[in-house]
């Protein structure tokens, strides 16, 4: 919300109000993250019915934080509990590697002058750059040998969560927007 405040100034003429402005951008960004979190979750389901034999493993380790729900109690998850679920976020996270097949999270150079890369690339102003998600995700340099390879618990026991970004996991991107 603050980078859409700082991008588009109260005292310019919109068309529309200013709080109409902000409201619509808001709703956009709510549909985004709507969409976004269903299709990735619809992915995961879709990867755990194509891989059914890891259903067992994922349910117990959910049993065992649950056991605090027996016997009828309500079950209140907290964010320690969700920490636990290792496994879980490990087959998250391999489902979002494998599931990135194309050049996404252009980035524009707004500066107003040629920006260089730090392999030597240059940017003119004004050009758009996309990052290849599908060499990251596949990458062996970055993901090890089997790189193809559907591994759900490759991340298990790496401090590498599925939320959490770095050069070899880009599925949320990754820096600035803008360059």
């Amino acid at each position: 919300m603050q980078k859409i405040m700082d991008t588009y100034s109260p005292t310019e003429n919109y068309g529309i109000p200013y709080t109409e402005l902000i409201i619509n951008w808001l709703f956009l960004l709510v549909f985004a993250s709507i969409h976004t979190t269903t299709e990735n979750a619809t992915m995961v389901m879709y990867w755990l019915l194509k891989h059914p034999q890891y259903t067992q493993e994922l349910l117990q380790e959910q049993e065992v934080v649950g056991s605090r729900g027996a016997n009828g109690e309500n079950l209140v998850l907290t964010f320690d509990d969700l920490k636990k679920l290792v496994k879980l976020d490990s087959f998250i996270r391999e489902v979002l590697r494998l599931r990135t097949v194309d050049l996404a999270l252009h980035h524009k150079n707004i500066s107003g002058r040629e920006v260089e890369l730090s392999d030597g690339t240059c940017v003119p102003a004004g050009e758009l750059v996309y990052v290849n998600s599908w060499d990251i995700s596949r990458n062996v340099a970055l993901q090890g040998q089997d790189a193809e390879e559907f591994r759900p618990w490759r991340y298990v026991e790496t401090n590498k969560q599925a939320v959490k970004i770095g050069e070899d996991h880009i599925t949320f991107g990754i820096g600035k927007s803008v360059i």
